[in-house]
C-alpha cells in the first residue's frame, strides 16, 4: 500500500496505509475477488496481487 501511495497521515504514526480505500477497492467491481478475506483461498491471494503489482506499476508509470 505504501508502494501504490495508499497512504494517510495519523497524528501518533505519521504515515500509515488508507484502510478505507483499501476496503473500498475490494467491495468494488474491479475487485477480481468479491468476498470477506476471511474466506479467500490461495489462488485468490495471487489475484489480488497481481492487481496490485499492476496498481504499483501505473503508479510509477
Amino acid at each position: 500500500m505504501y508502494q501504490a501511495q495508499w497512504t494517510v497521515l495519523n497524528e501518533r504514526h505519521g504515515e500509515v496505509p488508507d484502510i478505507e480505500r483499501l476496503s473500498n477497492f475490494l467491495k468494488s467491481p474491479k475487485s477480481p475477488v468479491n468476498k470477506p478475506l476471511k474466506q479467500w483461498e490461495k489462488e485468490e491471494w495471487e489475484k489480488i496481487l497481481h492487481v496490485f503489482k499492476n496498481i504499483i506499476k501505473l503508479t510509477y508509470k
